[in-house]
């Protein structure tokens, strides 16, 4: 274990330029864990909006972040009440902003779950993407028998994929030109129909595959495309559900609310996320109230790897270091890198 009293992360700026920045490791304290990260998976669609509604705000008082909000490493050291991990123990974390892609961090009780044995701290730091595609998959109440379409396959539609045909939901999926993301999804969910929006419409999918426009739920993984939102909700019936897992895609109150769809939003990775006690005071919600938590959610997505239940291994692109940060980030936005889930490589 390091006992370094510096390290580097990765930081966005106010005007959207990404920089490796060293910064001071902070002090454990109650009801966190301290931890020397080693990988973190990139969330690429999320971080790369970031940093172009930075580039085009020019907000000085948008200040300077850390990029990312998942990862996997070893404990350093656990402050008080903190009893289910130890120093030496592989760890997943989650959850901006105390999970990110930097060489520390100091993360929460609740959003620090121990590695199974069998799982890779590759592959375990997916866990943040895992936590909110599974979420994402709860909120549309996917049952044995359910018709459910997926729009987008970067990580997280690939991750949901799974998911659906793992709790006996009927799959279409579809991406608009990735060929390689919609042969992959197509191998991680077999008997799926996955097909590219340029080659078919998603009604003609949907009905070659059901022989008519009655889908069940629709969870949509891409942003500021009206013209998908409203060819979605014309293909879920009445009184289905469409779950917005990646902003807002127009689909106003129209077609929807005269259908009685229900438009939900999908909260990351699950309730508790965003809430002071929870993440920074580990007051847990009873399980009989609140199955699900974001933490819960982890400990189930780990298992899920274990039990080769859910395959992350075929989406991770490269590895890199973090001095290449900058220069990784940059052929994102220029659309020369396609990676779907790089990882950052820290430490030993």
């Amino acid at each position: 274990m390091s006992t370094a009293r510096s390290f580097r992360s990765v930081m966005h700026t106010w005007d959207g330029q990404v920089i490796v920045q060293e910064r001071p490791v902070p002090e454990c304290r109650d009801h966190f864990v301290l931890v020397d990260n080693r990988f973190s998976t990139m969330s690429p669609g999320t971080h790369c909006g970031i940093l172009r509604d930075l580039r085009k705000r020019q907000d000085p008082t948008a200040g300077s972040h850390t990029l990312g909000y998942t990862g996997a490493g070893i404990v350093r050291q656990v402050g008080g009440g903190v009893s289910h991990v130890a120093p030496g123990d592989r760890v997943a974390i989650y959850g901006s902003p105390f999970a990110f892609e930097g060489e520390v961090c100091l993360v929460p009780q609740l959003l620090c779950h121990r590695i199974p044995d069998g799982v890779s701290l590759e592959e375990a730091s997916s866990i943040g993407l895992g936590v909110i595609a599974m979420h994402a998959v709860r909120r549309a109440q996917v049952e044995l028998g359910s018709r459910v379409l997926v729009v987008g396959l970067g990580v997280l539609g690939i991750l949901a994929c799974q998911y659906v045909q793992r709790c006996g939901g009927l799959l279409v999926a579809c991406d608009r030109d990735a060929r390689r993301r919609i042969d992959l999804a197509a191998r991680l969910a077999p008997g799926a129909r996955v097909f590219s929006t340029l080659d078919c419409s998603i009604t003609d999918a949907v009905r070659a595959e059901f022989g008519e426009a009655n889908l069940d739920s629709a969870i949509v993984f891409v942003s500021g495309a009206q013209v998908v939102g409203a060819e979605v909700s014309r293909n879920v019936r009445g009184r289905g559900t469409i779950v917005l897992g990646g902003g807002d895609v127009g689909l106003g109150a129209g077609n929807a609310s005269g259908l009685e769809q229900s438009v939900v939003s999908s909260r990351a990775g699950g309730p508790g996320r965003g809430m002071p006690a929870y993440e920074q005071e580990g007051r847990d919600f009873p399980i009989e109230y609140v199955r699900f938590t974001e933490g819960r959610n982890m400990e189930v997505y780990l298992e899920l790897l274990r039990r080769r239940w859910v395959d992350v291994r075929p989406l991770i692109d490269r590895t890199y270091g973090i001095e290449e940060a900058p220069a990784v980030y940059e052929r994102m936005l220029a659309g020369t890198c396609d990676d779907i889930a790089p990882l950052f490589r820290f430490g030993a």
